[in-house]
């Protein structure tokens, strides 16, 4: 008998996934503010925390 023979790759390509979910990593470096989770997360209306973050970063 012959031996068998595949015509599979041996590993997986190593491209693009394409399912599941996908990380884009982005360094930002202007233009941004950084702000507790207290007050992003705190209860409230969205111009309320809006407010609340401009006074806190002014």
């Amino acid at each position: 008998m012959a031996d068998p023979q595949s015509n599979a790759p041996l590993r997986a390509d190593a491209g693009a996934p394409t399912s599941g979910v996908i990380h884009v990593r982005t360094r930002l470096t202007a233009d941004f503010t950084v702000i507790s989770n207290a007050l992003a997360q705190r209860r409230g209306s969205a111009v309320t925390i809006g407010v609340a973050a401009y006074i806190v970063t002014g």
